[in-house]
């Protein structure tokens, strides 16, 4: 069976689809499945060494070839439905659904030498949707495609162009859980839908072998000094400008000293949250690293167990530093957003309100912190994590269903690994 994966940049290395290599890992053990990647960003290293068929269009990217290949390909009818649809008409969902219908055009255009697919999955809800839909009737194949966050919530992304036309067409929203497949059912119109979950690379938590050199005060943990770790970019909807001033206040709460280490971020961005982080807390108590890779960000978290671990974004799909801060014997505090809470449990662990009350937030997680034993929450949280986070076990399910009507070969994903 033949399968083209509309990517953003994967096989290629911007880090943003990098939860992608462990999928890879086990679409290889099925022989029957005949991948070819087709990123839209088309240069760069690739992750690991293994061979792979990549289509790829070198054309550059001028500014002139995309509005001539938008318009050429413009998907005029596609427009229209969804204006119809949405049953709004403001100018500036007028100018989203335009400006991603010009490259929803320039994609197809890119495509027209990609040979005939028996399925088209788009591992994202937004552009590359429609273009795997669009592909899939002209081929009369099947389209399936993820949904995230940022492709799925409107409440945080605005008006997504093409959701409702999705939802009227043939292809397959797969959701990563079944809250997110409620919302986009009640928010969309019925339509195809179904809840595949992402996984994590449980072999790789334990071992530790950590080379990054930490501030003293937050490299363990001493009594009375509680760690918080965050991991994630820097984007407003991550609301982590908002941590410096919730751990003051929360040190004033319960009389605990407090070290805080956050990951992601570009160096820039990680210098000026440090400004930010200095006005609320000592320069002792806070480190502030730039995007670091995952495999190093693992290591990190081995040597943090028994700490805390913090999101508190104002929306999120199913976060995937949550599920390896939980394999990794972390405890977890995290507003409820998304799918948050479809892994995070109570009472050991704490979700917060989802509106930005910093002292409602410092008071709750006073309370959750002296009714928790961290010890029995480390290891609540690691059993919890091989039961339901395995990627062997939650994407092979997925690609079993992405082949679905296949005859299939035996196939062994007993000793997969990771290049």
């Amino acid at each position: 069976m033949r399968i083209a994966i509309l990517t953003q940049s994967y096989p290629f290395q911007p880090p943003s689809e990098n939860f992608l290599v462990a999928e890879e890992a086990v679409w290889r053990t099925f022989p029957d499945a005949e991948i070819t990647w087709v990123p839209d960003v088309t240069s760069g290293k690739t992750y690991g060494s293994q061979p792979r068929n990549i289509f790829l269009d070198a054309r550059q990217k001028s500014r002139v070839m995309v509005i001539f290949a938008g318009l050429q390909n413009f998907p005029w009818r596609y427009v229209w439905n969804d204006l119809r649809l949405s049953r709004r008409a403001s100018p500036s969902v007028l100018w989203g659904t335009l400006k991603e219908g010009m490259q929803i055009g320039y994609r197809l255009s890119r495509l027209d030498g990609l040979p005939e697919q028996d399925v088209y999955y788009s591992y994202w809800g937004r552009t590359d949707a429609l273009v795997a839909s669009i592909l899939a009737t002209k081929w009369t194949a099947r389209a399936i495609y993820r949904n995230h966050g940022f492709d799925l919530y409107e409440e945080r992304a605005g008006h997504i162009p093409f959701k409702r036309v999705l939802a009227a067409s043939k292809s397959e929203g797969a959701y990563l859980t079944e809250d997110a497949r409620s919302y986009a059912l009640s928010r969309f119109g019925q339509h195809s839908a179904s809840v595949y979950p992402l996984g994590i690379n449980m072999s790789q938590i334990g071992r530790t072998n950590c080379s990054h050199a930490l501030k003293p005060g937050i490299t363990s943990i001493v009594e009375r000094v509680l760690t918080v770790i965050s991991v994630s970019g820097l984007s407003a909807v991550k609301r982590v400008d908002l941590i410096p001033e919730f751990l003051s206040q929360l040190s004033e709460v319960t009389g605990r000293q407090l070290s805080w280490l956050h990951i992601g971020g570009s160096t820039t961005e990680a210098a000026d949250l440090g400004l930010t982080a200095a006005v609320h807390l000592d320069e002792s108590q806070f480190e502030i690293l730039p995007f670091l890779p995952n495999s190093e960000i693992l290591e990190i978290l081995e040597t943090k167990s028994g700490a805390v671990f913090l999101n508190i974004s104002s929306s999120e799909g199913v976060p995937v530093s949550i599920m390896e801060a939980m394999a990794s014997g972390l405890a977890i505090v995290a507003t409820d957003v998304g799918g948050t809470k479809s892994i995070v449990f109570e009472p050991e662990n704490l979700l917060l309100p989802a509106e930005a009350n910093l002292t409602e937030w410092a008071d709750l997680t006073s309370g959750w912190l002296s009714a928790t034993n961290l010890s029995d929450t480390v290891s609540k949280n690691a059993k919890y994590a091989a039961s339901k986070f395995d990627y062997v076990r939650n994407y092979g399910a997925f690609i079993e269903h992405v082949l679905r009507g296949c005859t299939t070969t035996e196939h062994d994903r007993s000793n997969i690994e990771i290049d």
